[in-house]
């Protein structure tokens, strides 16, 4: 289990003694007092999940949320509706959105609250891989817009994160790709020797997740709000979310995010600012998690889509790249010379 500190806003990563993720949840819930709870979870996580978290909170006032999965449900629509529902049960600042699932669920219900009565707490279970490393630790939030992902949203804390490796067990495979490719990212940017664990995944998935979650909790606590060292999260993302757009959010998050890994560090050794070799790695990496290596893309389609990034200022970006597997740097550069 991952659970913050509510007053310093420290992660700290936990296992869990017994795996019981919702009574775990409960205890602690009832520990602080809060009054209702609002579940916010996906139609397939709702099958999975919703009824024991409900029976595991008995005692408390809960209702639930349910929205069609999937990336197209990560919209302001979603989060209105959320916001009227809200209001329609009287919910305030002494209540609590637990948000019950994956990046989509986490990202869309923690803008909500963050911006319901100008914010009321929220807790993150998160259900997929991605989430448990990724989304729902660090405090961004936020939803898609027409012209591009994540362009609305905020800077705000969860409460809580509480996670148990065999919420995976019901995974996909392509949702088990979809965490990788951030896994992968963990290991470019600061911990080469996760390459290790990624032979033998299925023993070595709670070492995974914890190391992915101390890694990100260390850079998100230096620099919260992405003006420093938590650019290097970032590695493979802005051409990521321009390979998602392009697609029209047909492949999973972190398989274009590994493909925008892979792409850039081809740019970059062939400018000699990454080491020779450092791609290969790359590649080695994605295909020992089954990942793809290669997907066409129009570059011209791309930076379109690029120049809409939220993260563009004044026309440059600031690029993160690879000094050597497991070293990353940052370097301002124009949209132009993203793909040139």
């Amino acid at each position: 289990m991952i659970a913050i500190n509510t007053a310093t806003k420290k992660y700290n990563y936990c296992e869990s003694e017994d795996g019981d993720l919702f009574t775990g949840i409960a205890s602690l819930l009832k520990s602080h007092k809060y009054g209702k709870i609002a579940i916010f979870t996906d139609e397939n996580v709702a099958r999975l999940y919703i009824d024991a978290l409900k029976s595991a909170l008995d005692g408390f006032t809960v209702i639930s949320y349910v929205i069609k999965a999937g990336e197209q449900s990560k919209n302001l629509t979603s989060v209105a509706g959320f916001c009227e529902f809200l209001a329609e049960n009287d919910f305030d600042r002494t209540d609590l959105v637990l948000a019950l699932g994956g990046g989509v669920v986490g990202d869309t219900a923690a803008f909500a609250a963050s911006i319901f009565k100008r914010g009321i707490a929220f807790a993150q279970v998160p259900t997929t891989l991605l989430a448990q490393i990724d989304s729902s630790i660090g405090g961004k939030t936020g939803v898609n817009l027409i012209h591009g992902k994540n362009l609305v949203g905020t800077f705000a804390q969860p409460e809580f994160v509480f996670a148990e490796a065999k919420t995976l067990d019901t995974l996909p495979v392509i949702e088990w790709q979809n965490g990788f490719g951030e896994a992968i990212k963990y290991a470019a940017i600061y911990d080469a020797k996760l390459l290790d664990l990624f032979t033998n995944f299925n023993e070595n998935i709670r070492e995974i997740v914890g190391r992915c979650v101390k890694i990100k909790a260390y850079i998100v606590e230096q620099d919260t709000f992405d003006n420093g060292i938590r650019q290097i999260l970032n590695f493979g993302h802005t051409l990521g979310h321009a390979i998602e757009k392009a697609l029209n959010y047909q492949i999973p998050h972190g398989i274009a995010v590994c493909l925008g890994m892979l792409k850039i560090t081809r740019l970059t050794e062939q400018k000699g600012w990454t080491d020779k070799g450092t791609l290969d790695i790359l590649q080695n990496a994605a295909k020992t998690l089954g990942l793809p290596t290669k997907l066409e893309f129009s570059d011209e389609k791309l930076i379109e889509f690029i120049r809409n990034d939220k993260k563009i200022r004044n026309g440059k970006l600031t690029l993160v790249y690879l000094e050597k597997f497991g070293i990353a740097r940052l370097k301002e550069i124009s949209v132009g010379e993203l793909l040139s």
